[in-house]
């Protein structure tokens, strides 16, 4: 009998729309697939495999017992952000979307438990589009929190080329009428900040849609003081805004003055692009449903003991914290306000 995956995600309570409940949504589809038994939110002491997708409560939570889970990878950018009061996560293993998240938080020292690599699935079915642009002008513009200038010259750029921009601003469509446009695009050019994972991207490569992406040269290229602050000593660092990618997807350019001279190579060999064929080779949700679950096999061997026990009778109520995780979530939660606070003042 397969043991049961308890999955505890505050993005699927709440049906939050972005990144980390596509994440959600996309998993449990892939476990649908592979005919693999979970249940959402329910109390991790009556199971034994545990995935704390996004929820610091249960991070906390594992903390506290003691329980050997999967925790992440949507729960914070930083290893600074994490509850400075929570016990420890030694007994876990923390999932991180690339591997250029991995070096982040390596360079910050993080060393509590093991970090995997594992980046969600993307429904590729959702996003299999009817697209004949053969004779269109169509090209998508996606912007997701850029300077604003680098939209205004890719936009002129494309107009002066004879092409028509079709601008998608982040926050500001709706799915439909992403894939709408996704289907009436010759190619896409992307400029967006460094990414995780970089789902959406992702999903217009599954549409077939080959796309540049001006990619990002630092963590500091937002001009919003609403976005996550990074310290001072991770200025040289280098991200990505598109981890997943390869020849068959498009081409990466590292400013837009390259943007002229790469809309003519990618319009003149469209038909050598694969992006469809990355996406489905390497991201089907099926395929990162079972890499979730290869993780128990770790941590089956790091405790052995915890996994050999009976299996539990009994499932539980849904997730709550205790007294003793709820204190340290008010403390975090506290202190987290605090921080947001000072760092706005002193912006």
């Amino acid at each position: 009998m397969k043991e049961p995956l308890n999955i505890v995600s505050e993005s699927f309570k709440v049906g939050k729309v972005g990144g980390p409940n596509k994440v959600i949504t996309n998993t449990i589809s892939g476990l649908n697939k592979i005919g693999y038994p979970f249940e959402i939110n329910k109390d991790i002491r009556h199971f034994k495999y545990n995935w704390i997708h996004d929820s610091i409560e249960g991070l906390i939570e594992v903390g506290i017992n003691k329980t050997p889970a999967l925790i992440g990878p949507n729960i914070v950018v930083l290893p600074s952000d994490l509850p400075s009061l929570r016990p420890s996560l030694v007994n876990c293993i923390y999932l991180s979307p690339s591997q250029w998240c991995i070096d982040l938080w390596n360079i910050c020292g993080f060393s509590e438990c093991p970090i995997q690599l594992w980046p969600a699935g993307i429904n590729i079915e959702d996003f299999n589009l009817k697209r004949e642009v053969s004779d269109r002008s169509d090209v998508m513009i996606y912007f997701k929190r850029r300077d604003p200038l680098l939209l205004k010259q890719a936009v002129s750029i494309v107009n002066k080329m004879g092409l028509n921009p079709k601008v998608i601003k982040y926050g500001e469509y709706t799915e439909t009428k992403y894939k709408e446009t996704l289907s009436n695009s010759k190619f896409g050019i992307w400029i967006g900040l460094s990414e995780s994972q970089g789902i959406g991207l992702l999903e217009a490569l599954a549409s077939g849609l080959p796309m540049i992406v001006c990619n990002v040269n630092s963590l500091f290229e937002s001009p919003s003081k609403n976005d996550q602050i990074f310290p001072e000593k991770l200025r040289s660092f280098k991200p990505s805004c598109s981890p997943y990618f390869d020849n068959r997807c498009g081409i990466i350019i590292n400013d837009i003055s390259e943007l002229k001279d790469t809309i003519y190579e990618i319009s003149s060999n469209l038909s050598h692009y694969n992006p469809r064929e990355y996406v489905v080779e390497n991201l089907s949700i099926e395929k990162q449903a079972r890499e979730l679950l290869s993780f128990f096999d770790i941590l089956k061997q790091s405790h052995p003991g915890y996994f050999s026990k009976p299996a539990f009778k009994s499932k539980g109520g849904d997730f709550r914290i205790s007294l003793r995780g709820s204190l340290i979530n008010k403390i975090f939660l506290i202190m987290r306000k605090t921080k947001t606070v000072f760092r706005i003042i002193k912006r």
